[in-house]
């Protein structure tokens, strides 16, 4: 082969490479495939220097993807949220406010008929002093 030929190929490589990884990839099936697709064109590359684009290609695209794959379950528990069970939480030794619940009224609503609406008997629940912290 002539090397404006496999410079040619190089360039386009690296070209469609970049444009590759240039896409965001939103879901397991979409990077798998991007995966793939960029080993396969890697492999094809490659073994077009030897003829061989064809078993080339196949491995790259089996590389690609395997290794998307692992690349992404790595990446999807990195970016899990952590968080903490109130098991888990050890708060015996903290000293933490008391708060003292707030005192509420409660009453009878009787029927009553405001214009063209009746309104049914009902409880009313009023707060009548804020819940406050207080020490222990």
């Amino acid at each position: 082969m002539n090397t404006k030929y496999i410079k040619n190929i190089y360039i386009s490589f690296t070209i469609l490479i970049i444009i590759l990884l240039q896409l965001g990839c939103s879901s397991a099936p979409k990077t798998i495939l991007l995966g793939s697709a960029i080993g396969g064109t890697a492999g094809g590359a490659i073994g077009s220097q030897n003829g061989n684009s064809g078993p080339g290609a196949a491995i790259g695209a089996l590389l690609g993807a395997g290794l998307s794959y692992l690349i992404m379950k790595n990446n999807d528990k990195k970016s899990s949220p952590k968080t903490l069970s109130p098991d888990k939480l050890e708060l015996d030794d903290v000293e933490s406010p008391f708060l003292k619940s707030p005192k509420i009224r409660k009453y009878w609503q009787q029927d009553k008929i405001e214009g063209r609406k009746f309104i049914k008997g009902h409880w009313v629940y009023e707060i009548e002093e804020q819940p406050v912290w207080m020490q222990q």
